[in-house]
């Protein structure tokens, strides 16, 4: 009998150590469906989750967004990704960033889920002069920030370079589910007017 008592104590306790301990990984939902293309990428879904209806991807895939270093602080728990003139700073289950030296409020911290590294998305493309544009209807996040160079290439003079920069830009889409095309038949055509 005081066997079964203390096995039943142990497997009670167990069983409590599998239960969410921050409110990170209590409210973490899986995408079911939801996408993120990042520069005309689409991202794992692996590395994409969605908590208090935002978006969260893994640190790694922020190398989509051009040439950034990045930094991470066993210690503190502490991401820094710097690009260009910004500098981030992100702790772990902090809801305060820093953007080159100044505070930033966030609605979410970033966390740590599944050795990954969960940043909002949003808040980081954003501060990094990336836009987000969200299609509701198909559940998909879209991540633009050109290159400088693709953007000088899209101005210049020269009609094949702007055309072949324009081309490459990334694309956002608006149509539903429906519409877009399937990948083994999809395909663009660009018009170009003469001369332009």
């Amino acid at each position: 009998m005081k066997k079964l008592v203390l096995l039943s104590f142990a497997v009670l306790c167990s069983s409590l150590l599998l239960l969410p301990t921050n409110e990170a990984a209590a409210a973490v939902k899986s995408p079911k469906g939801t996408q993120v293309v990042v520069n005309n990428i689409d991202l794992d879904s692996k590395d994409i989750l969605i908590m208090n209806n935002q978006v969260f991807f893994s640190l790694t895939s922020l190398k989509g967004l051009g040439s950034l270093t990045f930094a991470w602080n066993n210690t503190t728990k502490q991401v820094t990704v710097k690009g260009g003139d910004t500098n981030l700073q992100l702790t772990m289950n902090n809801k305060v960033a820093q953007k080159n030296g100044t505070s930033v409020s966030l609605s979410t911290a970033p966390f740590i889920q599944n050795g990954k590294t969960m940043i909002p998305l949003r808040f980081v493309a954003e501060a990094l002069d990336g836009s987000v544009t969200w299609n509701q209807k198909t559940q998909t996040a879209f991540v633009s920030k050109p290159s400088t160079k693709l953007l000088t290439d899209f101005k210049s003079s020269a009609l094949s370079t702007a055309r072949n920069a324009a081309i490459n830009l990334p694309r956002v889409s608006q149509l539903t589910k429906d519409f877009e095309p399937f990948m083994e038949a999809s395909s663009l055509q660009y018009y170009f007017p003469e001369n332009k």
